[in-house]
């Protein structure tokens, strides 16, 4: 059943890749909170996103504001920011060069002979159930 107001903002899908594209400017293990901090949205879904959609389409939207716990939530004690969970996993050199060796081969299958001889696939271990 679709919620009133919102049958009209239907957009066409976006892929991956032009969703996220403006986020590549987060580092290995970096934090951001700032859309000054990334760089510019080059994408009309990005460009969309950091206006907030829904104040776009003419809804009364708060600031969100992002609580430490439950007791700064019952106490009101919440801070403002641009963007919540923007936190990169702070990956190993390991893994980096992992999944580098994955991007210029052009997908995963074809880089396991790579992965093999540069001592960087992963080898499964198998569950020992007792």
């Amino acid at each position: 059943m679709p919620i009133a107001g919102f049958e009209d903002s239907h957009q066409p899908p976006v892929s991956v890749a032009e969703a996220l594209a403006d986020l590549a400017g987060i580092g290995n293990g970096e934090v951001v909170q700032r859309y000054a901090d990334l760089p510019r949205a080059q994408s009309d879904f990005a460009k969309a996103a950091r206006k907030g959609r829904l104040a776009e389409a003419g809804h009364l939207v708060r600031k969100p504001l992002y609580y430490r716990n439950m007791t700064a939530f019952d106490n009101g004690d919440g801070a403002g920011a641009e963007l919540h969970n923007h936190e990169m996993s702070k990956h190993s050199e390991t893994v980096i060069a992992r999944l580098d060796c994955i991007v210029q081969s052009g997908g995963y299958a074809e880089a396991q002979a790579t992965l093999k001889k540069k001592g960087l696939n992963l080898e499964k271990a198998e569950l020992q159930l007792a």
